[in-house]
């Protein structure tokens, strides 16, 4: 089987995967699944997504492979009080990284992030196009249960509203 097609299947298979996920499992589990399985498929040691709000600011982190005691990246304050992100100490450094943005309507929603191959090999052309596959089908998934999400929101604020307005006439409804 040659290598386009097999990127063809794998992309509809993570398609998928990650629609049917994002309609029955919660956000951060999607986000967490999500990561574990990339970090496995492109053999890194350490993933992570790093979910950022409206301003660019990192607010979730989901990661595979670190260490218990390496947590992450860690928020701190630098010196001139300003706020840097970063990996806390004690961390192994890293050979090589892999990062990627996850847009949704040409906002930046979150960031995967890939460390350190298993072999120690470098990040090929080939795991770049996968990562970058990966996280346009994951932030197509996660727009659309956003817009789900609104919608539901909307709705259920829409019903309430009519039932308060209403409400000595609801009782009809259940006859």
């Amino acid at each position: 089987m040659n290598q386009s097609r097999s990127r063809a299947q794998l992309h509809m298979a993570t398609r998928t995967l990650l629609s049917t996920l994002a309609q029955t499992v919660p956000q951060r589990d999607l986000l967490q699944a999500s990561i574990e399985a990339l970090s496995n498929l492109i053999r890194a040691k350490y993933g992570a997504i790093g979910v950022l709000d409206e301003e660019g600011n990192l607010v979730r982190f989901f990661q595979a492979g670190a260490s218990s005691e390496a947590n992450g990246l860690v928020e701190v304050s630098a010196p001139d009080d300003t706020c840097r992100v970063g990996f806390p100490l004690g961390q192994q450094l890293m050979n090589s990284m892999l990062a990627v943005p996850l847009s949704m309507r040409g906002w930046v929603c979150a960031r995967v992030y890939l460390c350190d191959k298993v072999d120690l090999s470098p990040f090929t052309e080939e795991d770049e196009e996968l990562v970058s596959d990966f996280a346009s089908v994951l932030s197509q998934i996660l727009d659309k249960a956003r817009r789900r999400e609104r919608r539901k929101r909307a709705h259920s604020l829409v019903t309430r509203r009519l039932f308060r307005r209403e409400g000595a006439s609801c009782h009809h409804f259940a006859s």
